[in-house]
């Protein structure tokens, strides 16, 4: 009997933990599960009619922070989504707009957070964690007060580190449109190179050469 009683104890503790570990499991898949594409368009609609007319400053300031306070409420309520960082990708879009109509030290500073949260982005977001480098990059170098030698060797660190990734050619083009106020000609004409090079058959690429010659 005494028998019988401890294995349907230990059965009944085997069994809780079972659905204890089930739960646990439902909770995490749960969090890693994709925010609703259906909550980020009216968000994304917002950001976007910023672009098409033409807006007082009130009217901009709202959006802005409406856009921000229910990006980082979808991103509370799912920490772990996989597309969290397309939702912080467009909580920095906002942020910027917001920055340029107020430069608040508060603004600055949630503004860098966000590229921090970025800069821990998977591949999928590859583009978002490079704009988040390039920023962090000139918030640091700004606060060093660095020369153009030191911005320099910054710029190509960057470079480097997105070589042979989906956001090669826009890092590529990216240090290039910061070339000319570092007085890095030689630099510039590498970069040049590079793109020429390595997307030749690229249509964005050609068209920024294209560009960049004078030719259309």
């Amino acid at each position: 009997m005494k028998n019988n009683l401890f294995y349907f104890i230990q059965l009944n503790h085997s069994f809780g933990l079972a659905i204890f570990a089930l739960n646990v499991l439902f909770l995490i898949e749960l969090n890693a599960s994709a925010i609703p594409e259906s909550a980020l368009v009216p968000l994304k609609t917002e950001m976007d009619s910023l672009l098409n007319t033409k807006k007082s400053s009130t009217s901009k300031r709202r959006i802005y922070k409406n856009v921000i306070r229910k990006s980082q409420a979808l991103i509370k309520s799912s920490p772990k989504a996989v597309n969290r960082f397309a939702v912080h990708g467009l909580i920095l879009k906002a942020q910027n707009g917001l920055l340029r109509m107020d430069n608040f030290k508060r603004n600055q500073e949630a503004f860098y957070e966000t590229c921090e949260a970025l800069m821990e982005s998977t591949d999928a977001y590859v583009g978002l964690r490079l704009n988040a480098e390039f920023l962090l990059s000139e918030r640091d170098l700004t606060a060093k007060d660095a020369d153009a030698s030191e911005r320099i060797m910054a710029l190509i660190k960057i470079v480097k580190g997105y070589r042979g990734t989906d956001a090669e050619l826009k890092s590529l083009i990216s240090a290039i449109s910061r070339t000319p106020r570092l007085n890095a000609l030689e630099l510039r004409e590498e970069l040049i190179k590079s793109v020429a090079q390595r997307f030749s058959s690229d249509p964005v690429a050609i068209a920024f050469l294209r560009k960049l010659s004078g030719s259309s």
